[in-house]
């Protein structure tokens, strides 16, 4: 940093049809995209555990009749992450079908575009 090479020594400064390219906007737009959902993303997964000890918490009377009934920890355990299994498939199925048809109207409308 402090003594940078000259530019003969740089290879790429020495092929004079080379030309890096300056950044535009069209390179910005997927990167910003792409940190928007990573960090959307990271959001799900960090509220999912806690919403999950809440569902278990408003289901205690359940839970509750699981023990009464004879059931131990791996009934409960069982009881708990089956129910969050099941929230997580609707929470798939609901996302995943709005955005296929999402995608094959926009492919479909923007296939005459260049």
């Amino acid at each position: 940093m402090l003594r940078p090479p000259a530019d003969s020594e740089v290879p790429l400064n020495r092929n004079p049809g080379f030309h890096r390219p300056a950044p535009s906007a069209d390179h910005a737009a997927p990167t910003a995209s792409t940190a928007i959902g990573g960090m959307a993303l990271l959001d799900v997964c960090l509220l999912a555990g806690p919403a999950l000890r809440g569902g278990a918490r408003r289901s205690r009377r359940h839970i509750e009749l699981v023990g009464a009934n004879g059931g131990d920890r791996r009934h409960v355990r069982a009881r708990v992450v089956s129910g969050g299994l099941v929230t997580g498939e609707v929470a798939a199925v609901t996302g995943a079908v709005p955005g296929l048809v999402l995608t094959r109207v926009l492919r479909t409308s923007s296939a005459g575009c260049p």
